[in-house]
């Protein structure tokens, strides 16, 4: 008798478990044909969902689009290396990349350009853990070279951590002894300091910039460079003014766009400057960060930088970028694009706010610039 019960428990179960199976698909089948008249079994069966192969790049930047269409991950490559190019990257050096999400940064150097030791820093413990794997994965895959790097992936605010490490610096300088409370980030006395120390897309969002430019300077060693892809307010825009020149060698140091348009006023409508702090706080930018190009190298000159030049390059980022943008999870995109519907609708219209950063003049707030800076 018990068992019979249990049996008859055990068919009412599967047969319950059979059509909360077979419900999606049913609902599926029925909404997607109501309009239809093709009985045909695959007539709304996007195949395009089933070919989408798993990404091989996670790059997160809004990339170099000179010459790509299309081609995020080639955008974002090609960015990274116009920023290591600019700032003269050499084999064997010692390089600080700060905001390297997962990893696609660190790869690159790793692979093409070589340095001695490597550190990273990403604020969010997911990106840390993921950049950590990655790393480890290609160390583990070369044959042998890329194991002979010292390479470190950290997880911490980016702004407390060079800070942390300059407090360090400072106290080996004036007391010859290394801090018993702060650690250098290697685990080596006499080596915190670096080469390089590249920010690729991110110091826009750090509380503050300046606070990160301030204490990166004492980081870097005598020669070494500080370089970043950034973002700044468009107005006042530095046409041929005195901040713009070296004061000994009257060398620019602030190269314009060559095809966005120039701002003809100082400052912006009322109208633009309340939707502009709307779209900051949107995307989580202290606007305190969002300054001139004049202030930005006024602010280097009070942290000590040499040889600093600023290059506007919204032209080669913005136009593509918000055509990109604005396409996301559109057409064919349908089936495949991945990131959920609120997610590429949030995109899409950050699209028309990057179209309206590419039109340039009087309502263009905000423009890309890659800052390279020099210690002495």
């Amino acid at each position: 008798m018990t068992g019979s019960i249990m049996g008859s428990i055990l068919e009412i179960a599967f047969t319950i478990l059979q059509q909360l199976v077979l419900l999606p698909l049913t609902l599926l089948s029925f909404f997607t044909n109501q309009n239809s008249k093709n009985e045909e079994s695959y007539s709304s069966f996007d195949h395009l969902a089933l070919n989408v192969k798993r990404p091989q790049t996670e790059w997160l930047n809004m990339g170099d689009w000179t010459d790509v269409q299309d081609d995020l991950p080639m955008a974002c490559r090609q960015l990274c290396e116009r920023l290591y190019s600019e700032a003269d990257i050499r084999p064997g050096a010692k390089i600080l990349d700060v905001g390297h999400g997962c990893g696609d940064s660190l790869l690159l150097l790793m692979q093409r350009y070589r340095p001695r030791i490597l550190h990273g820093v990403t604020s969010l413990p997911s990106h840390a853990q993921r950049a950590r794997k990655r790393v480890q994965d290609a160390q583990r895959s070369t044959n042998g070279k890329a194991q002979e790097m010292e390479v470190e992936v950290h997880c911490d605010d980016a702004v407390a951590h060079v800070e942390r490490l300059a407090e360090l610096a400072q106290k080996k300088q004036t007391n010859g002894k290394t801090s018993s409370r702060l650690q250098p980030l290697d685990g080596t006395e006499g080596e915190e300091k670096y080469d390089f120390i590249f920010a690729l897309d991110c110091a826009y969002h750090f509380k503050t910039r300046q606070r990160f430019i301030n204490a990166c300077h004492s980081l870097l060693k005598p020669g070494g460079t500080l370089a970043l892809v950034d973002l700044i307010a468009t107005h006042p825009y530095p046409l041929l003014s005195p901040q713009s020149y070296n004061k000994t060698t009257s060398e620019a140091r602030f190269s314009p766009s060559p095809s966005i348009k120039p701002p003809k006023v100082t400052k912006p409508s009322l109208l633009d400057s309340i939707k502009h702090s709307f779209v900051l706080r949107m995307v989580k930018v202290p606007s305190v960060n969002l300054i001139s190009a004049n202030t930005y190298l006024a602010q280097l000159d009070q942290a000590k930088y040499d040889d600093v030049l600023i290059q506007d390059i919204s032209h080669a980022m913005f136009p593509n970028f918000a055509r990109f943008l604005k396409r996301l999870g559109q057409g064919e995109e349908q089936a495949w694009r991945g990131g959920g519907n609120l997610q590429l609708t949030a995109l899409r219209a950050f699209g028309h706010v990057v179209e309206g950063w590419a039109e340039g003049g009087d309502h263009g707030m905000v423009r890309s610039v890659i800052v390279v800076a020099k210690k002495e």
